[in-house]
C-alpha cells in the first residue's frame, strides 16, 4: 500500500511541476491478478500462521490488497528509484518489480535481505542507499522516452 500511495502521490506532485524523488523499497507495483490472493483464504491465513498475524491484521491486508490491485496509474515523468531485496524469490516478477511501466525510468539497486527484513535489518545502510538512490535518479523532470 505504502508504494501505492507514494507513486500516485508523486505523480500528481510531478504532474503539477513539483520536484518529487522517489525511492520504492521492496514494492512491486499491483495489478488486478493480486486480488486473488485477497480472496485466496488458505494462502492467507498461511502467511499469518508464518508472521503471527491476528485476524484484524489479515483483515487490513486483504482490504489494502484488493485496493491497491485495482487503482490504475498514468504516466509518470522521470525516474523512480527502487531498492529491491536480494534474498526474496521473484519468480518470473520483471526485474524492475512492474515499475517501467508507469515510470520514464526505473533505477534499481539490491539490498542484503529477504521482504519482511529490509526495514529492520541495517538501518542505517538502508538509509544510505535511499540517498545513493535519490541523487541518481537525478532530474526528475527529464522523460527518456
Amino acid at each position: 500500500l505504502g508504494a501505492t500511495i507514494a507513486a500516485a502521490v508523486a505523480g500528481h506532485l510531478r504532474a503539477a511541476g513539483e520536484p518529487v524523488a522517489v525511492v520504492l523499497i521492496d514494492a512491486a507495483l499491483p495489478s488486478p491478478e493480486d486480488a486473488a490472493v485477497a480472496g485466496d483464504e488458505e494462502a492467507l491465513a498461511e502467511v499469518a500462521r508464518d508472521v503471527g498475524a491476528d485476524t484484524a491484521l489479515v483483515d487490513r491486508v486483504r482490504a489494502n490488497i484488493r485496493l491497491t490491485s485495482s487503482f490504475v496509474f498514468s504516466h509518470i515523468s522521470g525516474a523512480v528509484g527502487l531498492i529491491k531485496a536480494s534474498k526474496t524469490a521473484r519468480g518470473d516478477v520483471a526485474s524492475d518489480l512492474g515499475w517501467g511501466k508507469v515510470f520514464s525510468r526505473v533505477i534499481s539497486r539490491e539490498f542484503p535481505a529477504d521482504h519482511m527484513t529490509i526495514l529492520g535489518n541495517d538501518p542505517p545502510a538502508l538509509a544510505a542507499a535511499i540517498k545513493i538512490l535519490w541523487a541518481e535518479t537525478g532530474d526528475w523532470r527529464v522523460d527518456d522516452e
